[in-house]
């Protein structure tokens, strides 16, 4: 009859390292840990001699116990290292900029067309221009941000509903990468109010002027 010389089951310093203690079941070590004091675990009962040629039962591996591993991995590998998005884009550049100060220089521009040079544009026409250089400056910014390295960007479809919805997005994956880029949106907004009523004037004298249908050539 065979003897077990194992420990009996109990609380025993973990081999692993991983808490103080670890129970120790009698056959082998479980996942429950403690970090109180150490019980003194129960005296194991005298081992009677094997029956000869009885090969000797093997002992717990108490020097050769490999780390315990987290449920769910089994290589015993550490985790990864998160990978740092690289962004060598500033914030904003000369084409937010543009989209954001588009109210004051589309305003400026007719203006001078208008009482400068005398180039009279109905409105209607010019805004439908001004809205096709806006989509195009979005497609060009969000082609640089996607060159740059930014993980997440705006889709230029958001200008067609005008910069701004375009411009907020931009500003919340901006903050994100590099923790700046407001100011594009900010100046459109301070822009947009302060040049709104100088375009509107402006529009009302052209209209009055040429007429409402008959445009001089």
């Amino acid at each position: 009859m065979q003897v077990s010389t194992l420990p009996p089951p109990g609380w025993y310093p973990d081999p692993a390292k991983l808490a103080p203690e670890r129970w120790w079941s009698g056959v082998g070590w479980t996942d429950e840990t403690r970090t109180g004091a150490p019980e003194p675990p129960a005296a194991a009962p005298a081992a009677a001699p094997a029956a000869p040629g009885t090969p000797p039962v093997p002992r717990p591996p108490w020097d050769t116990f490999g780390p315990v591993r987290p449920m769910g991995r089994h290589d015993g590998a550490a985790p990864p290292a998160p990978v740092a998005r690289v962004v060598h884009l500033p914030p904003t550049d000369g084409t937010t900029w543009l989209l954001g100060a588009s109210p004051l220089l589309a305003t400026l521009a007719y203006i001078v067309l208008a009482f400068g040079l005398g180039i009279m544009i109905p409105p209607l026409p010019y805004l439908a221009a001004l809205y096709a250089v806006t989509v195009l400056l979005a497609v060009v910014d969000a082609s640089r941000m996607r060159a740059a390295g930014y993980a997440s960007r705006p889709t230029p479809l958001l200008a067609l509903a005008t910069p701004l919805p375009y411009l907020a997005v931009r500003t919340r994956e901006s903050r994100r990468s590099t923790g700046g880029g407001a100011g594009p949106l900010i100046a459109f907004a301070v822009t947009l109010v302060l040049s709104a009523p100088a375009f509107v004037f402006g529009a009302v004298v052209i209209v009055d002027a040429g007429g409402l249908y008959g445009w001089p050539a």
